[in-house]
């Protein structure tokens, strides 16, 4: 397997700037190996395609050696640790006003996918519709990468909400999740562009809360929450677990403030993120699904463009 020196360069690029990782402890090691006869391994990896002369790529977690998928010659690892090194240079060089970001790491069991969540709490900001009342949320990025092909490289900005603990992506066009390289081609990239699009969208986060400030003065009827829920893509039980969430503040359920009159976009795409963070233990499944809130949202009220 791969030198885990990555991950040493990372824990003292941490610690030279007086920065905390969550679960740095948890990146696996990752590499790339020739697959030399028709079935190499013994790993039980029976769902896996073999090609003499190709070549598979691995991940080392806890000591055990996992085979994701099949590549070309020209495919090349970066390791998890050097993407997050990178990004993390580029948010305190570029984005200084942020302040020190916590970092959080996540990986898919086997570490074939790995989510690294950033958040900003030295710049909070306060959504509440007048200066008496606090509902306060703070930058935040989720950069997600992945060995296993199952995706590309992407960033999306967004807020912590702190009030109800949720994780809320930023509902704008400038805040889509930006794709930066095939996965197929090569996993050994120039992040240059990649980390320009991160801190400029970075850097609007404050336009993000004026559309917010909008959402709570949308109301949605009864008829336009199930068109989000249409809209979300999730199962029939998934979206009955949403609608009986309770409000946060308030001994009511999702459905039944609706039903009075007394909901906004803002508390329906709240429910929807809290579902996500809270409610689905899968952190792929989790990070889709918050992605999947903001689509929703767009697509079934044409709110994104809001304000502006």
């Amino acid at each position: 397997m791969k030198s885990n020196e990555s991950v040493s360069n990372l824990v003292e690029f941490a610690n030279d700037n007086g920065l905390s990782i969550a679960g740095v402890e948890s990146i696996p090691e990752l590499s790339i190996a020739e697959i030399l006869t028709s079935n190499p391994f013994d790993d039980n990896d029976e769902d896996l395609y073999y090609a003499q002369g190709k070549f598979i790529t691995m991940a080392k977690v806890d000591g055990k050696v996992f085979h994701h998928r099949q590549v070309s010659e020209q495919y090349r690892v970066t390791p998890y640790a050097d993407t997050i090194r990178i990004t993390l240079d580029s948010i305190l060089q570029q984005s200084p006003e942020f302040g020190k970001p916590e970092i959080k790491l996540n990986f898919i069991p086997g570490g074939g996918r790995m989510f690294a969540e950033y958040r900003f709490p030295e710049v909070p900001q306060n959504l509440a519709p007048s200066k008496k009342k606090q509902d306060p949320v703070i930058p935040r990025i989720i950069v997600k990468d992945s060995i296993d092909l199952s995706g590309r490289f992407s960033a999306v900005s967004g807020v912590f909400r702190l009030v109800c603990s949720n994780g809320m992506i930023v509902a704008h066009p400038d805040f889509k999740a930006e794709k930066f390289f095939m996965m197929h081609k090569s996993h050994a990239y120039n992040l240059d562009n990649a980390l320009e699009s991160l801190n400029t969208s970075l850097k609007k986060i404050s336009e993000a809360t004026d559309l917010w400030k909008a959402y709570m003065k949308e109301k949605i009827t009864t008829l336009q929450l199930a068109d989000v829920m249409e809209a979300s893509n999730m199962s029939l039980r998934a979206q009955e677990k949403v609608l009986q969430l309770p409000i946060i503040g308030t001994d009511t359920t999702l459905l039944n403030s609706v039903k009075q009159g007394r909901v906004n976009a803002w508390t329906v795409l709240n429910a929807l993120t809290q579902f996500a963070t809270h409610e689905v233990e899968n952190v792929t499944t989790s990070v889709d699904l918050q992605e999947s809130a903001l689509a929703a949202m767009d697509s079934a009220l044409g709110l994104t463009a809001v304000n502006f």
